[in-house]
């Protein structure tokens, strides 16, 4: 018994604060549980509001349908508008009634009629009819009783023509189908839901006597207290106490509250209760088995030391994966921090603006690193702007003097009235970064770098396979010089006479560059004088733009326009950015659905479109809409084209993604503008 007794008090000692911990946490896991319970029940509420604001939007669209049809013409035609309700009866079985009436509030017309024979009457709910008239869209009126005392509510739009109200249109619903959504939005059976408008009536009620629907909200639910956290108890009807959780209903001054019964709520805390003492009395048995498993220690320990082997591996593993992971995250690190910040500081305007900025230039510098990828297999010159290259070289000339450091003079000589130039701007500025970078690294000791720009009147006079005028722009070191056995391969791609600490890319750049230009760059060297590389590049056709004001780019905006795209994402982004405008705007998911929504729709007056998407390509869209609707304006939009990486021309403004605003407006400036100068008719003498 002697020996016996330190370990039972072993074994007590070690059972004791086991049980203490774990009531300590099952407690705190019983009040986790609620408070999961509590969000659930918000979450729910957050649901059933949004199903019933989006089947309350649903009705208003498809009465703003019907309300456009000619059947509702003034004078109207009886006749036509009830043929038009009988057939509306049972495409759309939520309608109990529909009735047309005039703008002082007297119903022309019902279907079904009234049960009374009465032609004539006045509408219920006269604040939804004046709220019609004044806003002029669709409204969803307050639960009002009419014949047999059965309670509606309505949902009117105006029939407008040629710019007035002649008459509103108001279909009648009855508080039943809003209960029926609430069900089909996952509404437990045993649970209760209530909707209430904002004058504290009752629209509807899981359970409730028809007799409540349409009274005051205190005759069906009486609060009995309230949490901070939203979560309130309530007692219904028939004594059931529930807690609720609520949330407003868009569109509406509606109000819904699910409730989970109380007596299932604290069910959960008598299970969890009884969880916690079976767990008390798992542990109790489990230390007892300790005591006679004590003599197979040895193995346990053994098996202890295979797990953290195992362990160990899975850590390295781990680790592995983490770095690699870490490069790939590092790039979407800054748009999940703004995405973030966006939605836990909606509210704070300075913190919102700074997270904006910080995505924005992410997604700038980004687009730049693509850009410079791109460039250097690339063909086109399809981001091609018109400017002069002495504004140019201004802003670039830090950037100029960084490349050359501080051991090299610049010398930078342009004349004040060279042409404009009609070229890729970020690529002229890499091209001119990489020449100074390769004269540096040529001249380690120092030097003189030495920029010219000039006019040539006719650049077939300085070489053959130029045409016409054009501007030329130099750059000159004084280093060693290119070897006459090399001089002919410093374009070629990966060349390179400095061994593994270059790419051998740059002048590669260049040359590409200044050929999708329509031009030209040649090297001259002589060995212990320098070298001088020399981009040709075409005088422009066109003059230089000048900044459009916000009111000519507002006056460019079209009214309406049809974006094309076969990315769902991408297609909503971009009709997030024209609707911010103002724009109507329609859809579609492929260059086919576009042209039957151009057939049906006259007054689009532009197409937005993507270039890759399967079947028919935004360049093959865009040659059909010019050959079927001419009137109508075309603007390209891609992430990538291998069409114009290729090389592939197009006369339509092509905007690359992503874009912002400025370059979208700055696009229907463009287009509004070359299409008005192509409606210009010339008058010729003779």
């Amino acid at each position: 018994m002697n020996k016996l007794r330190p370990s039972l008090l072993l074994l007590l000692c070690a059972t004791i604060p086991v049980l203490v911990v774990g009531v300590v946490i099952a407690q705190y896991s019983l009040r986790q549980q609620r408070a999961a319970i509590d969000r659930d029940i918000a979450q729910r509420a957050d649901f059933s509001a949004t199903g019933l604001a989006r089947a309350l939007e649903t009705q208003r669209q498809l009465l703003s349908i019907v309300s456009e049809t000619p059947r509702l013409d003034p004078p109207l035609d009886r006749k036509a508008f009830r043929e038009l309700a009988h057939r509306l009866e049972g495409r759309i079985p939520v309608w109990q009634m529909l009735h047309i009436s005039d703008l002082h509030g007297n119903i022309v017309l019902s279907v079904p009629a009234p049960e009374d024979g009465a032609s004539h009457s006045m509408v219920n709910d006269f604040e939804s009819y004046r709220r019609v008239i004044e806003t002029r869209s669709a409204v969803v009126g307050s639960v009002v009783r009419g014949e047999r005392e059965i309670p509606t509510f309505p949902i009117r739009v105006p029939v407008e023509r040629d710019g007035a109200i002649a008459s509103i249109l108001t279909a009648l619903i009855r508080p039943e189908e809003v209960t029926n959504i609430l069900y089909a939005n996952g509404l437990a059976k045993k649970w209760t839901a209530w909707i209430a408008d904002g004058d504290g009536r009752l629209v509807a009620a899981t359970g409730a006597a028809p007799s409540l629907v349409g009274g005051p909200l205190n005759a069906f639910v009486r609060e009995t207290g309230s949490e901070e956290s939203g979560i309130a108890g309530v007692k219904i009807v028939g004594g059931e106490e529930v807690r609720t959780s609520s949330a407003s209903i868009a569109g509406s001054n509606w109000t819904v509250h699910v409730g989970m019964p109380l007596a299932e709520y604290q069910e959960i805390g008598r299970t969890g209760y009884r969880i916690l003492m079976a767990t008390i009395f798992l542990i109790v048995a489990l230390f007892i088995a300790a005591a006679f498993l004590f003599k197979r220690e040895l193995v346990a320990r053994r098996r202890q030391e295979l797990a953290v082997a195992s362990g160990q591996r899975m850590e390295a593993l781990g680790k592995l994966t983490g770095g690699v992971a870490h490069d790939f995250n590092n790039l979407l690190m800054i748009f999940q921090a703004g995405i973030e910040g966006v939605r836990r500081r909606k509210n704070d305007e300075q913190k919102l603006n700074l997270t904006l900025d910080m995505m924005s230039e992410g997604v700038s510098k980004g687009k730049a690193i693509t850009h410079r990828l791109l460039s250097f297999s690339r063909r086109s010159n399809r981001d091609a702007e018109t400017f002069f290259i002495q504004d140019k070289i201004g802003p670039l000339e830090h950037l100029v003097k960084q490349a050359a450091t501080d051991q090299i003079i610049v010398d930078t000589e342009l004349d004040p009235d060279m042409w404009p130039v009609a070229v890729d701007p970020q690529a002229f500025e890499v091209a001119i970064i990489n020449l100074v970078t390769n004269a540096r690294e040529a001249m380690p000791g120092g030097g003189r770098l030495r920029i010219r720009g000039r006019n040539i009147s006719d650049g077939f006079k300085e070489m053959k396979q130029l045409r016409g005028p054009c501007v030329s722009i130099s750059i000159s070191d004084n280093g060693p010089g290119i070897s006459p056995a090399d001089i002919h391969r410093v374009f070629e791609p990966f060349f390179t006479t400095k061994g593994g600490r270059a790419s051998g890319l740059g002048l590669s750049q260049v040359y590409g560059f200044a050929q999708r230009s329509g031009g030209t760059v040649v090297v001259n060297s002589l060995q212990g004088q320098g070298a001088s590389f020399v981009i040709y590049l075409p005088k422009a056709a066109d003059q230089v733009a000048p900044s459009s004001s916000a009111t000519s780019v507002a006056n460019a905006l079209p009214r309406k326009v049809l974006v094309v795209d076969d990315t769902p994402s991408s297609l909503e982004a971009s009709k997030m950015l024209l609707e911010i405008e103002g724009i109507t705007v329609a859809s579609a998911p492929s260059g086919q659905e576009a042209l039957t929504v151009l057939a049906s729709n006259p007054n689009v007056e532009l197409v937005l479109s993507d270039i890759m998407m399967p079947n028919m390509s935004g360049l093959e869209l865009a040659i059909e809409i010019q050959i079927r609707h001419p009137d109508t304006s075309v603007i390209l939009m891609t992430g990538y084209s291998d069409a114009l990486e290729q090389g592939a021309r197009t006369q339509f403004r092509v905007l690359s993604k992503p874009f912002t605003r400025a370059d979208m407006l700055a696009a229907f400036a463009a287009t509004a503008a070359q299409k008005k100068s192509a409606s210009v008719v010339r008058l010729h003498p003779g």
